[in-house]
């Protein structure tokens, strides 16, 4: 399924679903009032600087957009940011802040993943979880999670493999759609 197709069935279950059961009075946004999409241009330009990225990401920024997505949640709604080209490099400089040479060692030996190649896609309005592409090369189109929570646990895998970014969206929506607390909504957890 496109990553067009994922996003447009959420939102047409957030709007008929979500919004006409909740306590809204009629003017709510939503869940995708607040992305707009990218020239061919601007993504060039980000590609410039990044290196090639994968066709997934190409839909996503292109035929989706960057910028505000409501989740549902048990409670409300809970905003994450696609990120626009000009907000990438200050947030991987802000993951790669927070990481200490132990924690980058950690990734690279454990997980094969060189941190400073990660680029940052969906963050939560506190920058503490963080969805990532893979981008150790050109192919590499593995939706990653991230939150300082998962470093305290080495049981876990820091960065943690959600699938492609279809597969990744489409499991996020669905838990979503399933109302699930914010953290269970971001990690997939039961």
């Amino acid at each position: 399924m496109s990553l067009r197709k994922v996003f447009t069935e959420y939102e047409h279950w957030y709007r008929t679903t979500y919004l006409a059961t909740s306590e809204d009075d009629g003017d709510a946004p939503g869940a995708l009032d607040g992305l707009a999409t990218l020239t061919k241009r601007r993504l060039a330009a980000l590609e410039a600087k990044e290196g090639p990225l994968p066709a997934a990401y190409h839909e996503l920024v292109l035929e989706v957009g960057v910028g505000e997505v409501l989740l549902a949640t048990s409670s409300e709604p809970v905003a994450f940011t696609v990120l626009a080209p000009p907000q990438i490099p200050k947030a991987r400089a802000h993951l790669l802040a927070g990481l200490d040479a132990a924690t980058r060692r950690r990734a690279q030996e454990k997980e094969g993943l060189d941190p400073a190649k990660l680029m940052p896609f969906l963050v939560d309005r506190d920058w503490n979880m963080w969805a990532l592409l893979g981008h150790q090369n050109a192919k590499d189109d593995r939706a990653l999670l991230f939150s300082h929570e998962q470093e305290r646990r080495p049981s876990q895998a820091l960065f943690a493999p959600k699938g492609t970014l279809e597969t990744y969206f489409a499991a996020l929506f669905a838990k979503a759609k399933a109302r699930a607390s914010p953290w269970h909504l971001w990690t997939g957890a039961r």
